[in-house]
């Protein structure tokens, strides 16, 4: 399961066309276009991109629904850590979810 970004909002909200956008982030309009469709992700970097370019924190890139508050809590307690503990921590996360 993907949890939907919020991008065309926040694009529409920022009054940037969908090129305009793309270019802003150094992709390509068509990727953006898929990620905003749900049909592609972005990496890592390229969610923090996203997040400075909206000026907001990355979990604010999610349409988290219920689990913003969830999220939220989650990444400030990410934050500190070390990297190992970083990483330590999405191996449990991953641990816990059902096989599909």
């Amino acid at each position: 399961m993907h949890m939907r970004l919020r991008l065309r909002e926040l694009r529409k909200n920022a009054g940037w066309t969908i090129e305009e956008t793309a270019t802003k982030l150094g992709i390509a309009k068509s990727h953006l276009s898929e990620v905003e469709t749900g049909k592609k992700n972005l990496s890592a970097p390229m969610m923090d991109a996203a997040a400075k370019l909206f000026d907001v924190h990355v979990t604010q890139l999610y349409d988290a629904g219920d689990y913003a508050a969830d999220l939220a809590a989650i990444a400030q307690e990410l934050e500190n850590m070390t990297p190992e503990q970083r990483q330590a921590a999405v191996r449990v996360v991953k641990g816990l979810r059902t096989p599909e």
